[in-house]
């Protein structure tokens, strides 16, 4: 019966040391200030799948409003040191006919103050474009490494680690109750 329970907690360690790395991920993020009355950087070209902060260091209040594509991000208000983050699609979006902007062109303003700041966010068709545009300007794009845990590839993942355990368990008791008859 030992056995049975030394191998149960064995397995219970192990899952419980797996599951908080299962589908962990590097996601970038990449800072946009929110100064006085601009965008800094107004141009930012980063990979699909980055996610972009805006974070307001004035001292107003301020919104940051994508127009095209129309309504792809809205912040809402924006205080003084407050941010909003916006992760951008894995994939670059299909052109539109309508529209005169570059596909995976995010053009985005303040709606407070929308004659003076206006800014854009493109997603580069390379990775190596994107790394080349974020690493130009390190005082204002740093894009620490953020661990994510979710996604279907976790749930799995672990639902995978639970099973395997249970069946050790029941494998080890299988085992000793055929053991203590039979023997």
């Amino acid at each position: 019966m030992r056995r049975v329970v030394y191998l149960a907690t064995l397995s219970f360690i192990a899952l419980l040391m797996l599951v908080p790395t299962a589908g962990a991920q590097e996601r970038k993020v990449v800072k946009v200030a929110i100064r006085d009355f601009y965008f800094e950087p107004y141009e930012l070209v980063i990979e699909p799948g980055t996610t972009v902060q805006w974070v307001n260091e004035s001292d107003t209040q301020h919104t940051v409003f994508a127009t095209n594509p129309a309504g792809a991000f809205l912040s809402g208000t924006l205080n003084p040191g407050e941010s909003f983050t916006h992760t951008f699609p894995e994939r670059l979006p299909r052109p539109s006919p309508d529209s005169t902007a570059r596909p995976g062109t995010y053009r985005y303003y303040c709606e407070i103050h929308p004659d003076t700041m206006r800014a854009s966010v493109t997603l580069s068709e390379s990775r190596q474009e994107a790394t080349t545009q974020i690493t130009e300007d390190t005082t204002t794009q740093q894009p620490p490494a953020v661990p994510s845990t979710g996604g279907i590839n976790a749930i799995i993942l672990s639902g995978l680690l639970v099973v395997v355990a249970a069946v050790v368990v029941a494998v080890s008791v299988l085992g000793w109750t055929i053991r203590r008859r039979f023997w």
